[in-house]
């Protein structure tokens, strides 16, 4: 259902996907992907759905007619798209006879939305930080010698030498 919507939305429409060499009229794959892309957004805030789908969709170009200049997908587009998911259903969730500390929904949503993990508890700051070094202890008693470099790069030009070390 979600893809013949889809379908119906974009027929006659040219695409140019930014990994297409050429633009071409939308196909079952382009459909496809776009069904599948806007079921993946069950369940969010249309917002966060929206947003979503610019990001994925940024590198299309598309032309609606023949004869329009081609644009990028619009929040316009976005929000129909996302209309096109069905709507919640409720579903009835098992009450557990023990006691809880938390109330228990009695009815939920089908899609449910998705949160971002929890922060983890703050540690201490003893146990985050490392020690602080006042002043490094010496790795080495003294200095290594600097070796030369192998190649010279005056080798026969005794003549630029003369000029560059003179300043000449």
């Amino acid at each position: 259902m979600l893809a013949e919507n889809i379908a119906s939305y974009v027929t006659g429409w040219a695409v140019k996907r930014n990994t297409d060499a050429a633009p071409h009229l939308v196909n079952a794959d382009d459909i496809a992907f776009l069904a599948e892309l806007v079921a993946q957004q069950s369940g969010l805030a249309a917002e966060d759905a929206e947003r979503n789908l610019q990001v994925v969709l940024e590198g299309w170009l598309l032309q609606r007619a023949r004869g329009e200049r081609p644009t990028r997908f619009n929040t316009g587009d976005f929000s129909a798209f996302i209309a096109f998911l069905p709507p919640a259903e409720p579903v009835p969730v098992p009450v557990d006879s023990s006691p809880a500390e938390e109330p228990v929904a009695r009815v939920s949503t089908a899609r449910k939305a998705r949160h971002a993990p929890e922060e983890p508890s703050a540690l201490s700051e003893a146990e985050t930080l490392p020690k602080r070094v006042e002043s490094p202890a010496k790795t080495r008693s003294k200095r290594l010698p600097r070796e030369a470099p192998a190649h010279d790069l005056f080798a026969g030009l005794d003549f630029s030498r003369f000029h560059v070390e003179n300043g000449v």
